[in-house]
């Protein structure tokens, strides 16, 4: 993800190219003394200024050692409290290039495929093939540009398709309305979510949105869409909506169904007092029976209306 920072880091810094045994005690000095020679040279006198590194951090130094440590230096005199930094790295394109220094952003604006922060065009084969899943289980070894573009899902480079489980996957539809494209058992199983089935697309609107339904004998049924519900009939009470609380009950403090509520209900609630899921004296659906339960059924008291 790209990350950006504004607080002041200690500096580090790795050992100096070989060849050039100066630009340690220069990576040291410039910044905090006066220095000449050749760090004086090379520094530019000491015009110092942001400088954002690969994985997103900033430091504060000049351009030459900026440029040492791969990163982009952001003018003299920027600070890294009032400069943004991204991370960023190459980007593989369709045709099998490579673009240097690319946020992921930036990359997925050009078509292409993000390779990470600890990457470089030179240590990134862009023409490299892997497996790439699509949503009905075929696989086909591809580039990872390629398999994005086509909506596929790359399995890493070097895991070909022979040795590569590609699941169907399809739409996976969330209370809200809201939809992903996952596998069954991630969309079950990791998102809580209402598996569509294999192959299948998120709408464009997006999904139906599930809640309570109110049946016409006063049962509720859960997680129901609105089309579901007015085909059986009932009343749907609203997107991410529960059948506890029971919305359908005219009187959820009647406890005893007997008309009315009094003392047995209020004994009821007391003898149920502390935590108690799913429980019909939970009348507030808090997950456990207390004072609002308590005082549900005080403030209905008398006969149900």
């Amino acid at each position: 993800m790209l990350r950006s920072s504004r607080t002041e880091r200690p500096r580090f810094r790795p050992p100096a190219r070989p060849g050039r045994p100066w630009l340690v005690m220069c990576v040291l000095l410039v910044g905090t003394v006066a220095v000449s020679g050749p760090c004086a040279a090379a520094g530019g006198g000491g015009k110092v200024g942001a400088c954002c590194l690969p994985d997103g951090t900033c430091f504060e130094d000049e351009q030459f050692v900026c440029d040492f440590f791969g990163g982009m230096f952001q003018g003299v005199d920027s600070t890294c409290d009032t400069t943004e930094c991204f991370e960023f790295g190459p980007c593989c394109l369709l045709g099998g290039s490579c673009v240097a220094a690319q946020t992921r952003d930036q990359c997925e604006s050009l078509g292409g495929s993000y390779q990470g922060h600890l990457e470089t065009c030179d240590s990134v084969d862009c023409d490299a093939d892997g497996a790439c899943c699509f949503s009905d289980g075929q696989c086909f070894d591809t580039t990872e540009p390629e398999c994005d573009v086509f909506g596929g899902e790359y399995q890493g480079l070097g895991v070909f398709c022979a040795a590569a489980t590609c699941d169907p996957m399809g739409a996976c539809c969330f209370a809200d309305g809201s939809c992903v494209t996952t596998t069954a058992a991630s969309c079950i199983g990791v998102f809580d979510g209402f598996y569509e089935g294999d192959g299948t697309a998120c709408p464009p609107g997006g999904c139906e949105p599930r809640g309570a339904c109110c049946l016409a004998d006063r049962s509720c049924l859960s997680d129901a869409t609105p089309s579901q519900c007015a085909d059986l009939g009932g009343a749907f009470i609203g997107p991410e909506t529960f059948c506890v609380p029971d919305p359908c009950v005219a009187c959820p403090a009647d406890l005893d169904g007997s008309g009315d509520v009094g003392f047995t209900d209020l004994l009821a609630v007391l003898s149920q007092w502390g935590p108690c899921a799913a429980c019909p004296e939970d009348i507030d659906g808090s997950g456990d029976v207390g004072f609002a339960d308590l005082l549900a059924v005080l403030s209905t008291f008398g006969p149900c209306m």
